[in-house]
């Protein structure tokens, strides 16, 4: 039986990153780090949600944080400012307690909605925008080999992107400079 609690800031923190860092969907965003700059730095209160099981290992969190403003009403969001940190979960069954908790703690709060912030679309028949484009690239384990790669003047990049539910694709032409930012081609 699975058991989905609300995570108190000084407490779990440990068990919690290591099952950010062990899941494949996991990233910085997720870890209890960025609940003290969500707290601290922007002052929202936060709600932190875990599921276990009996023997306490965890089997799924989802970061929330409340933000209510005269434009956009009460809301939760799983993270506001950043493009990820949504729901992790090893199983539907742990995926349906974390929802479940959210939508009676959105009720509880006076939220109006829940955003959910996903890399991966989760198939839930909640409405959805896909009105954001990521772009990933996967670097290489050794600093010398990124440095050879981010200062070669000739080293031309292509990306393709998918923009939106349309799934337009967009070609991107990109020459790292010489201070390792990205200039387009003239």
């Amino acid at each position: 039986m699975l058991t989905t609690t609300v995570v108190a800031r000084e407490q779990a923190c440990t068990r919690w990153d290591r099952y950010v860092l062990s899941h494949p969907g996991g990233s910085g965003y997720h870890l209890m780090a960025w609940r003290r700059v969500m707290e601290d730095a922007f002052g929202h209160a936060t709600f932190y949600l875990m599921v276990t099981d009996e023997d306490q290992a965890v089997h799924g969190v989802l970061p929330l944080v409340f933000l209510s403003s005269r434009l956009f009403g009460r809301l939760l969001v799983s993270m506001p400012y950043v493009n990820y940190g949504g729901l992790l979960a090893d199983t539907v069954e742990a995926q349906d307690a974390l929802l479940k908790a959210a939508v009676d703690l959105a009720k509880q709060q006076g939220a109006a909605h829940i955003e959910l912030r996903q890399s991966e679309v989760l198939g839930l028949g909640w409405p959805s925008k896909q009105h954001k484009v990521s772009m990933r690239l996967e670097l290489p384990k050794r600093f010398e080999t990124l440095w050879e790669w981010s200062s070669d003047p000739e080293g031309w990049t292509s990306s393709t992107i998918s923009i939106g539910s349309s799934h337009e694709i967009c070609a991107i032409w990109a020459r790292p400079s010489m201070h390792g930012a990205c200039s387009r081609p003239s």
